[in-house]
């Protein structure tokens, strides 16, 4: 009797165990998505000067790099650099804070954030210059998602984003 009850003490805890072992992280893959010219619109002060706590939001239509459309992108940048010669950071680039939103076709969505540079009084990033971004979430088949994104803004005004990412 107690071998038998020890037996199916052992079954139960191995079910236990196998049901609450943390799922092993899938490899890292990247998915590459074309950004059309956004729609750009700023919200300003109306003091004449661009300085923190100003705004731009953005939206544009999103496709795989064989042209087929995905989805769209939707974003705000706040202006963070503190105006004037502080001693901090570079004065001929202005700090923004990036947040941006994937959203594809099926609502699944992919959540960015990050901290970028962007030349003083410019409404747009530097062509071919690349910027990163750090994944802070996703819905959907997106769920558990980390990884970064990598923007470069091309010469024709739109962009390339190289999402490099794993589900956990």
């Amino acid at each position: 009797m107690k071998t038998q009850i020890l037996s199916m003490f052992l079954v139960s805890l191995t079910a236990v165990a196998a049901c609450t072992t943390p799922n092993q992280a899938t490899a890292w893959q990247t998915l590459t998505l074309i950004q059309a010219k956004p729609t750009l619109v700023e919200v300003a002060d109306d003091d004449g000067a661009r300085e923190h706590g100003e705004k731009m939001f953005f939206e544009a239509k999103l496709s795989d790099q064989s042209g087929k459309a995905v989805g769209q992108l939707l974003g705000k940048h706040v202006i963070v650099d503190i105006p004037g010669d502080d001693g901090v950071g570079d004065a001929a680039v202005e700090e923004r804070f990036t947040t941006m939103a994937i959203v594809f076709e099926d609502g699944d969505e992919i959540m960015v954030q990050g901290a970028n540079v962007y030349p003083v009084n410019e409404r747009i990033m530097q062509a071919n210059a690349p910027q990163i971004r750090v994944v802070i979430g996703g819905t959907g088949k997106f769920k558990g998602v980390r990884g970064q994104v990598k923007t470069t803004r091309n010469e024709d005004e739109t962009y390339t984003h190289t999402v490099e990412y794993r589900l956990d």
